[in-house]
């Protein structure tokens, strides 16, 4: 039982970590001069967009939006947080046992 909390674990961990790969490349596509129908950038959006809408909407309930988009800065903190708390759960779990 302890291998297989600690292969979720590491499941986990490395999904969270390419996601985040995703989220910063969105990012980083945002800034190149490419079409909105390009595949790549299409591709991104379609796999960053459901989280980053919700983010968006709080950020302008809040009055925060203005020139510079900061829900991909906040996805990442919430990614890098959800997954330490994750993986430190399974991890702890997997050493009760």
């Amino acid at each position: 039982m302890y291998t297989f909390i600690v292969t979720i674990a590491r499941l986990v961990d490395a999904v969270i970590w390419a996601y985040s790969l995703v989220v910063v490349a969105r990012a980083v596509t945002s800034w190149l001069p490419l079409e909105p129908g390009h595949p790549l950038r299409r591709c991104l959006e379609v796999a960053t967009e459901p989280l980053l809408q919700p983010i968006r909407k709080v950020l302008s309930r809040l009055g925060v939006l203005g020139p510079i988009d900061w829900s991909p800065v906040i996805l990442l903190l919430l990614l890098y947080l959800g997954r330490d708390l994750m993986v430190r759960g399974l991890l702890r779990l997997a050493a009760g046992l």
